[in-house]
């Protein structure tokens, strides 16, 4: 939700992980390019507002989640455009607001999600600003000296995964689970709660679809009229921003025929 300190927290991450670099919008060429050319650690802001725009975003979101993801770009060779593979393999950070219903479940699902909510007004926090930026400095150093130090271990793996995870989370959740592992017993421990409480907590992805017909339930309630025209329907459906229909359409409203396609897989047609 709005000031909940999301965009501190990237800060905060910012300063403790390899090559971080923020961004505040983008595209999907800048982003596979980056990644191609810096292998950086990327601090996506503000997702929710350009993401619906990029149609190729949760494509190099999507292929960046395996080590060897790679996505195929026609590019300039010499005097000719040929097919150039682009790695986009890497670390990345996503923050928004209920971007949940801007990602694809695709992309949903290759997260590790973190609910944040506003300070109440008895509670009181550390203000980053004021942080000593040597505090940092030993950070990254302790934590390069024990990658350092376990780099076979870690290069292993970890198996051991607690149940209730899906397969997908499993891929997700590995690599924390090899670090705690490697760190210790007590450690270990805390990351599969950890695991276990984000995962119970974060509700099962949504299709596109069916998220549809829970929006035109929820314009629908109260109407008394037994009918309703589909540019009526499309009105409603974009009038809020929160549910994103006014920006589905690659930043562009959702269209008649893509509302009458979406329908027609529920056996619903206009007449």
């Amino acid at each position: 939700e709005a000031a909940c300190g999301k965009s501190i927290w990237l800060d905060l991450t910012g300063k403790l992980v390899r090559r971080p670099i923020e961004l505040s919008g983008t595209t999907e060429a800048t982003m596979f390019r980056l990644i191609e050319v810096r292998s950086p650690t990327l601090l996506i802001d503000e997702v929710d507002t350009f993401i619906e725009a990029n149609s190729g975003f949760a494509g190099v979101l999507n292929a960046g989640f395996e080590r060897d993801g790679t996505i195929w770009r026609t590019d300039k060779v010499g005097e000719k455009f040929e097919p150039v593979a682009f790695r986009v393999f890497g670390m990345k950070a996503l923050a928004g607001i209920d971007i949940r219903r801007k990602l694809q479940p695709a992309t949903v699902t290759r997260c590790i999600e973190i609910g944040m909510r506003r300070k109440l007004p008895h509670e009181t926090v550390a203000r980053l600003r004021h942080a000593d930026p040597a505090l940092f400095a030993n950070l990254r150093a302790r934590m390069k000296r024990f990658v350092d130090d376990h780099g076979e271990q870690l290069a292993c793996g970890f198996t051991d995964m607690p149940a209730g995870l899906s397969d997908r989370q499993e891929d997700a959740w590995e690599p924390l689970l090899s670090i705690a592992n490697a760190a210790g017993p007590e450690a270990l421990v805390k990351a599969k709660a950890a695991a276990l409480h984000l995962n119970a907590q974060a509700p099962e992805p949504e299709s596109v679809g069916n998220r549809l017909l829970g929006d035109v339930r929820t314009v629908l309630t109260g109407s008394t009229d037994p009918y309703i025209s589909t540019v009526d329907l499309l009105d409603r459906l974009t009038e809020s921003s929160e549910m994103g229909w006014n920006a589905w359409n690659r930043g562009q409203p959702m269209t008649p025929r893509q509302l009458s396609n979406f329908l027609r897989a529920y056996g619903l047609a206009s007449r």
